[in-house]
C-alpha cells in the first residue's frame, strides 16, 4: 500500500500531520506509522475517525505479532481546525495502553473525557509532561486521582478544564503523589491567594504564582 516500506525509514523519528482528515481517518496511514521502528514523536489531529483508525491499526499489528508495544516517547494529539466529533475514551485508552515508553502526552480535544483514559497508561511512572485540553467532563480535583499515578510528572497543564474553587485541593495531593512536579497550570476562582504551602514527609513545599490572575503555579521550594 505504500511506496516506501516502514522498515526502510530507519532515520524517521518525528511525524506531524495536521488538517489531513482523509489521511488520518485511513487505517493504512496508522499501519505505516505504528510500524516505523525509529518513530519517537507523533503530532497528529485526533478526532473520532482518526482515533478509531489508529486504534484498529494498532490492534491489528499486535494481533499479527508485529510488535507488542509502541515505542513513541511523545504523543501530541491535536484538534482539527474544523471541529469534528471527539475521540472516544475507549480508543484513546487503546493507544495509551500500548505506549509503554511515553514521556509526554497532550490531549487537545478532551471533550467527554474524565481522566480515566490516563489510567490505561502501561507505565505511568515514565510520564514527565501531561496536558489535557478543553472539554473534560470531570472536575480537576476528581481527575487528580488518575494523574497521581504519574509519580515522575514534572509538568501538568489543565488550563482547558473547569475552574477549581481552591488551588490547594489540586496542589496538595499532586505534591505528595508527584514529588518531581514543578509546574501546574489550571484555572481557579480563588482570586486572593498567590501562595500555597503543602506539608509532605520530606518537608514543606511552597507553590507560588506571579499574580492572582495567573493560571500557572510554580514550585518555589
Amino acid at each position: 500500500d505504500t511506496a516506501v516500506q516502514p522498515a526502510a525509514l530507519v532515520s524517521l523519528r518525528f511525524v506531524h500531520i495536521h488538517d489531513c482528515e482523509r489521511m488520518l481517518s485511513s487505517r493504512v496511514t496508522w499501519d505505516v506509522l505504528w510500524t516505523i521502528p525509529t518513530l519517537r514523536r507523533v503530532e497528529a489531529d485526533l478526532d473520532a475517525g482518526a482515533a478509531k483508525a489508529a486504534a484498529q491499526a494498532l490492534t491489528a499489528c499486535r494481533v499479527q505479532g508485529m510488535f507488542n508495544d509502541l515505542h513513541v516517547h511523545e504523543l501530541i494529539l491535536m484538534r482539527r481546525s474544523r471541529m469534528g466529533d471527539p475521540p472516544s475514551g475507549e480508543h484513546c485508552a487503546t493507544l495509551l495502553s500500548a505506549a509503554s515508553s511515553l514521556r509526554r502526552l497532550e490531549l487537545s480535544d478532551a471533550r467527554g473525557m474524565s481522566g480515566v483514559c490516563v489510567a490505561a497508561l502501561r507505565r505511568p511512572e515514565l510520564l514527565r509532561s501531561l496536558e489535557v485540553g478543553a472539554g473534560a467532563t470531570a472536575e480537576p480535583h476528581d481527575m487528580v486521582q488518575h494523574f497521581a499515578r504519574c509519580r515522575c510528572l514534572r509538568s501538568l497543564h489543565l488550563s482547558g478544564s473547569a475552574s477549581t474553587s481552591a488551588a490547594r485541593a489540586l496542589l496538595e495531593p499532586l505534591t505528595r503523589a508527584c514529588p518531581l512536579l514543578r509546574t501546574v497550570v489550571f484555572r481557579s476562582t480563588e482570586g486572593e491567594s498567590r501562595s500555597v504551602w503543602v506539608d509532605t514527609p520530606a518537608g514543606t513545599v511552597h507553590w507560588a504564582r506571579a499574580d492572582t490572575s495567573s493560571t500557572k503555579w510554580a514550585r518555589a521550594t
